[in-house]
């Protein structure tokens, strides 16, 4: 294959204020990367959301130019802190993996979880490379 097709050509950066959010909580706080290379078969998915004064779970949502063939799941691309504040004390209740999901119209969904304990969570999503393209692999394989 061509090497080429490796480099991220394409960044953009999403703050707050191209961010969606379903549920009840604010969303205080996020950046979020998303770099491509020239074909968008490849790309990396990073940086952080920050939900805070949450009663419900809250799906974090940002539009953006990533178009899979069919809708993507990834489970572990980053943490997911679920905290509790006491007196300025940010206490961690549960750590749980971070989860995305981009769907066909490029929408990349972040869910922020909730438990009884804790009333802000922050998701932190690591830079890593991402399939975008089909290749018709499956698990085991």
């Amino acid at each position: 294959g061509d090497i080429a097709n490796f480099n991220f050509t394409n960044f953009t950066t999403y703050g707050v204020s191209d961010m969606t959010k379903t549920g009840t909580g604010t969303l205080s706080y996020g950046s979020v990367n998303v770099a491509t290379n020239s074909d968008g078969s490849l790309a990396k998915i990073y940086g952080y959301v920050d939900v805070e004064s949450m009663s419900t779970e809250v799906d974090v949502k940002i539009q953006t130019t990533l178009r899979p063939e069919s809708q993507l799941t990834i489970i572990g691309l980053g943490s997911s802190y679920q905290v509790s504040m006491s007196n300025g004390i940010m206490n961690i209740r549960n750590i749980l993996p971070s989860q995305v999901t981009i769907d066909t119209d490029g929408t990349v969904t972040i869910p922020c979880y909730k438990n009884s304990n804790s009333t802000r969570t922050k998701t932190i999503l690591d830079a890593c490379v991402l399939f975008i393209k089909d290749f018709g692999d499956t698990a085991g394989e």
